[in-house]
């Protein structure tokens, strides 16, 4: 019985200390110029997907049933002005600086962005820790921010139905 409680408390104890000691010393690599292992993709996208989940609770897009196209023309223009150089063109060349950010820049012509229109409002409202996507949210107003959102959405065929 003696050694079941010995064992447990080094592998309870053991564990955490030698993972903080690794991440203390320098162990754990941060290049960007390699892959990052699994663990750490896992992790950073739960963390996201949980936080993202808390933060867009509530939110609801100004739009309507009926969603007036020039919102959604007002959001591709605000996309070509704020999102292209990054994020690239929808029917054109990719952004050439997608390649120099460490995680990699979503192309959105090819891969269109995922989450719901109010995590991609959260999103570009507030930008996202350890990635290189910007806090909008003192640059564009709200509407604004949401139109780039419906207009997203609406290159994926998720937004409410136009006139």
């Amino acid at each position: 019985m003696r050694n079941y409680i010995v064992g447990g408390l080094v592998g309870g104890l053991g564990v955490p200390v030698l993972f903080s000691l690794s991440l203390l010393l320098g162990w754990v690599p941060l290049n960007a110029d390699t892959s990052p292992h699994p663990l750490e993709v896992n992790v950073a996208r739960w963390v996201k997907e949980a936080s993202l989940g808390r933060a867009t609770r509530g939110l609801k897009p100004p739009f309507g049933e009926e969603v007036d196209p020039a919102d959604v023309q007002d959001g591709q223009t605000l996309y070509g002005r704020n999102c292209k150089g990054c994020h690239g063109a929808f029917f054109g060349e990719p952004a050439e600086r997608h390649v120099r950010f460490f995680p990699p820049v979503p192309l959105f012509g090819r891969t269109p962005p995922g989450g719901n229109m109010e995590t991609r409002f959260w999103v570009i409202k507030h930008g996202l820790r350890f990635s290189a996507m910007p806090a909008f949210g003192g640059v564009l107003s709200d509407i604004d921010i949401w139109r780039i959102a419906l207009f997203l959405s609406h290159f994926r065929g998720e937004s409410p139905a136009m006139e």
